[in-house]
């Protein structure tokens, strides 16, 4: 066996075709290595709040950013960052919600064609704060956000979000000790940056 190796390894130096083979052999095999896309995105986002047990309803815009890492073609997991100031609130009042979700995003991608749309639902936390007269509140709370889009390809790594449509669900608990939900709808448009990385 000794003998037989080291004429195949004499064998080898011999031959160009043979040693290039053996580096070859020795590279990470292309099967083992997956090209996947990371996208980043940052949108302007109209939010229409309605709040449970007579709180009313309240417009607010703002905007979000998120970070998409494609581990597959059609599966994406999501960190969805998003912050919004309230509308028509009484003089002297500030009002602001912070959000922050993570989930899965399926999207329906096909070889051909610049629309790719999709779906997603995201688990995660929220932050309502407001301010009357130098006085300062906040609570943090529950949030789920459900729903999708669509993207238009305008080049390889650039695409624009024509619109995402979600449902935005946030609760806090009351002064009084029991939850208050909030049930919107948000509505966004933006712009994707795509970023090919290479994982073994």
């Amino acid at each position: 066996m000794i003998a037989h190796i080291r004429k195949t390894n004499r064998s080898a130096a011999k031959s160009p075709r043979l040693l290039l083979l053996a580096l070859l052999a020795l590279l990470p095999l292309s099967a083992r290595c997956q090209e996947q896309q990371v996208e980043v995105s940052t949108e302007y986002s109209y939010l229409r709040a309605n709040s449970s047990g007579g709180g009313g309803s309240f417009n607010a815009l703002g905007g979000s950013a998120n970070a998409v890492w494609n581990v597959k073609p059609w599966l994406g997991l999501v960190a969805d960052f998003a912050g919004y100031h309230f509308e028509g609130q009484p003089a002297g009042v500030d009002a602001r919600m912070f959000t922050y979700t993570f989930g899965p995003r399926y999207s329906f991608r096909g070889d051909r064609g610049r629309l790719h749309p999709f779906a997603q639902f995201l688990l995660g936390g929220t932050t309502l704060s407001a301010s009357l007269t130098g006085q300062h509140a906040g609570e943090n709370g529950f949030a789920i956000l459900a729903g999708g889009g669509v993207d238009a390809r305008v080049q390889t790594h650039f695409s624009i979000r024509i619109v995402e449509a979600d449902y935005l669900m946030t609760r806090y608990d009351r002064v009084v000790g029991t939850p208050g939900y909030q049930n919107d709808l948000r509505i966004s448009t933006g712009v994707i940056f795509r970023f090919d990385v290479v994982r073994r």
